[in-house]
């Protein structure tokens, strides 16, 4: 038995155990992480590598040194890290399954992240992974270094951004790349050449409304069309052809350039599990992060039931609370402490500006410098040059609270 089993090795996992091991509540050899990927990816970094913001991808030495790192590495060495995935969920008896085998534990934490499904748009991931195929994404590394290459090679024509239906990790993602590429192709003399259209469900460019009307504002100088409640359905990589379907409509698009954000949902080892909600997410109570029926089972990150937008930002902000609650129900309290649902978007603009929206549950800004709806070259260099070095440095020893930078949060 392991006195707190972590499921997962996200940015989530990674900011709690850290965080939790400097409590004393818990000793690192207490803990037990599962998670079988070899390394572990700065996700964030996935745009600014496409983007172009780290230069010409084929002319870096070790691209992944900028976005990855091994995922043992990040965690104490006193932790019994296991490169396997959790592969089933058992909370009557308090144990995991693992490989065929059962894991008892005391505590469980779940952080398993969202899972991405190229397949559920046809045509995806064969134009994926053909390299003579105009087709990228952000959302995986080999892919992101493919975009990086098309869109230093980009010579004009029709660019096709989209995005999926809710949930997604990061809400302003595929429309960060889509400026860094008009960017670009305003650098390499192609933007004239160019006609760049953005497809999106939503009837709005972005969730919160603050920032929505600065950043349609923006699209439209830049002359990016955006095409509203609009969803991919299906790529044809033989005919660069992209089918959106709006109602009951079916329109179809030809692309020379076609940036996906595909389709994502909760992992499918929670779907149908005894601990998750109908929609397959870890069912837990939005403020204190435990589950909502069984008390020692917690989630962090982009797998909790949490109406709050999935990001890294989000995941650290909740790490602190979790840390805190599950050290009162240690100690035989009650925990106290609220999440209110806090969550960073960083949208790159192009031209060494961004905007950082932040906000809470309900769509609510909650920013931390003032009114943040206008482009900043301040926030530009934070995001890019400062928050990638803290992100493998300080959050794995846990030392850094997101918002509250190495302050620790205090709970009542």
């Amino acid at each position: 038995m392991y006195r707190v089993v972590i499921a997962g090795a996200g940015t989530g996992s990674m900011t709690f155990c850290g965080q939790l091991i400097r409590s004393g509540k818990v000793k690192p050899s207490e803990i037990a992480v599962f998670d079988p990927a070899p390394y572990h990816y700065y996700q964030p970094g996935f745009t600014m590598l496409a983007g172009g913001l780290m230069g010409d991808v084929d002319r870096l030495s070790h691209q992944m040194k900028y976005v990855a790192r091994e995922t043992r590495s990040l965690f104490h060495p006193d932790v019994n890290f296991i490169s396997k995935p959790v592969t089933g969920f058992f909370p009557n008896s308090n144990k995991i399954g693992v490989d065929g085998s059962e894991i008892s534990y005391e505590h469980l934490v779940v952080g398993i992240g969202l899972s991405i499904d190229y397949n559920k748009i046809p045509g995806l991931y064969e134009a994926l992974e053909d390299e003579n195929s105009p087709v990228g994404t952000i959302y995986q590394y080999k892919y992101c270094l493919k975009t990086n290459r098309l869109v230093n090679k980009f010579k004009g024509g029709q660019a096709i951004f989209t995005q999926p239906n809710q949930p997604f990790k990061c809400g302003g993602a595929p429309q960060k790349i889509m400026y860094l590429a008009n960017s670009v192709w305003n650098k390499t003399g192609v933007r004239d050449k160019t006609d760049i259209h953005f497809y999106i469900p939503p009837a709005q460019i972005f969730g919160v409304q603050t920032y929505a009307q600065e950043l349609e504002k923006i699209a439209k100088e830049k002359g990016c069309n955006v095409h509203y409640q609009h969803l991919l359905t299906k790529v044809d990589p033989t005919r660069n052809e992209a089918t959106f379907k709006k109602g009951t409509e079916e329109m179809i698009v030809k692309y020379d350039f076609l940036h996906t954000a595909p389709p994502q949902g909760a992992p499918k080892v929670l779907q149908g599990s005894p601990i998750s909600n109908e929609a397959g997410y870890v069912d837990v109570n939005p403020n204190t992060l435990r589950h909502n029926k069984y008390g020692n089972i917690w989630a962090i990150g982009d797998c909790t039931s949490c109406p709050t937008s999935k990001t890294a930002a989000a995941a650290i902000g909740e790490a602190p609370v979790l840390v805190h609650n599950l050290g009162k129900v240690l100690d035989g309290a009650e925990p106290n402490a609220k999440y209110e649902g806090y969550t960073s978007c960083p949208i790159f603009l192009g031209d060494n500006k961004l905007m950082l929206c932040e906000f809470k549950y309900q769509g609510q800004p909650d920013e931390t410098f003032g009114n943040q709806n206008t482009p900043s070259s301040l926030a530009y260099y934070l995001v890019k040059t400062f928050l990638p070095r803290v992100y493998f440095t300080l959050l794995p020893k846990g030392v850094w609270y997101g918002r509250n930078s190495i302050f620790k949060p205090k709970f009542e």
